[in-house]
């Protein structure tokens, strides 16, 4: 059996994305996963699945724990989304380090250079995030696993979103300051026949009640096991994203969810999601975004091939890119 180690990064249940997600679908093709939570208890080991546990008390597992690892398993593997990790390397006494670089944030370009040494090879997300490593680290191996879709997510009825006969335009994801409120005013403003949901966690950013048209309805954090009834609701999905190096870079987990559920979906002209044209509409400009979603509205498309899509760019489908490379190391 073979160890991964993911060290405190995010919680478990706060917006679950790529790193749940890949290491959830690791555990399954037959490797020993430990999750470590940000939010630190004193509590035992809880087992997630019979391969996937869930650290709290970090720092007691770390020392009761972890040195029994190399006597009993055959690599150890650090799994790391931040910086943090990486310069923690040492505490691990890992076989292999895997650093999942997901997120374009200048800031930490120092950093990264100072512990990227630590790393036995670099996966990234996204094109423009796989020519920036490139171009750094020209000796390392790097490769790029896209996101995808939680073909486990369904429909359950029973966290729906409050009675409208209008049509429902809505947006999974954080509520950041990287989310284009200007647009969402405007997208308001000229489209008042619908009711815009906004679902997802604040990040560095509060939803500040009563600045926004009464058709914008913030409804904050909602477990993803829920995400199936609001998205079955939608009648457009939507990334009303501002155009920075950090959006540039991004490829939306949230795309995936909304062609999992046959949306339609408008964005702000993401290179990533130019990729997936035709499935999808991108708009230059507010005028062209509130023309989009208004044709969507009335003209959805083919929301087979969209599912098709989203099926066919699983997480299982990920997880296995993931374990081909763990396995040439």
């Amino acid at each position: 059996m073979k160890v991964i180690i993911y060290p405190p990064t995010i919680d478990w249940d706060w917006m679950r994305q790529r790193p749940q997600q890949l290491l959830t679908q690791l555990s399954k093709l037959g490797y020993d996963v430990f999750y470590c939570n940000v939010t630190q208890r004193a509590a035992p080991l809880e087992q997630l699945s019979p391969t996937l546990s869930l650290v709290h008390n970090y720092q007691a597992w770390l020392k009761s724990t972890l040195p029994t690892f190399k006597k009993g398993y055959q690599k150890v593997i650090l799994w790391c989304n931040s910086l943090t990790g990486l310069k923690e390397v040492n505490f691990y006494h890992a076989d292999q380090v895997i650093y999942d670089c997901v997120d374009n944030f200048s800031e930490h370009y120092p950093s990264e250079c100072n512990n990227i040494m630590h790393v036995s090879v670099l996966i990234t997300s996204s094109q423009l995030i796989f020519e920036r490593l490139k171009k750094t680290f020209p000796d390392k191996k790097i490769y790029i696993i896209r996101n995808g879709f939680d073909t486990e997510l369904k429909q359950k009825n029973r966290f729906l979103p409050k009675k409208t006969s209008h049509p429902i335009i809505g947006y999974l994801g954080a509520w950041a300051p990287w989310v284009n409120t200007q647009l969402l005013n405007i997208l308001a403003h000229e489209l008042t026949g619908t009711e815009i949901f906004l679902i997802g966690a604040e990040y560095k950013r509060k939803f500040a009640k009563g600045t926004f048209p009464a058709n914008i309805h913030f409804l904050g954090h909602k477990p993803h096991a829920s995400l199936g009834d609001y998205l079955t609701r939608f009648n457009v999905g939507i990334i009303p994203f501002n155009l920075t190096p950090l959006t540039l870079a991004v490829n939306p987990v949230k795309v995936y969810e909304y062609f999992g559920f046959g949306l339609p979906v408008v964005t702000t002209n993401l290179p990533e999601c130019k990729l997936m044209e035709p499935h999808l509409d991108l708009a230059s400009n507010a005028e062209e975004f509130v023309r989009l979603v208004a044709l969507r509205l009335k003209h959805p498309g083919n929301r087979l091939a969209r599912k098709a899509f989203a099926a066919k760019e699983s997480w299982q489908s990920r997880a296995l890119l993931a374990k081909k490379i763990i396995e040439e190391l």
